[in-house]
């Protein structure tokens, strides 16, 4: 696992550990779906895709 999977990995356990639906809901919304989206799974990859469309459009 390369530093980029470790930290993603590690922000995910935190996140679903420690963070419940109620205080994803506080996060700003920008920030909101990147946590959303690093709970569900995606990885650097996916997520670099999906920043990379959103800077794009």
């Amino acid at each position: 696992m390369n530093k980029r999977e470790t930290l993603i990995s590690g922000l995910r356990d935190i996140i679903n550990e420690r963070m419940s639906s109620q205080s994803i809901s506080e996060v700003d919304q920008e920030s909101r779906w990147t946590v959303l989206e690093i709970k569900h799974g995606m990885n650097y990859e996916e997520l670099s895709l999906i920043e990379a469309e959103l800077s794009s459009g």
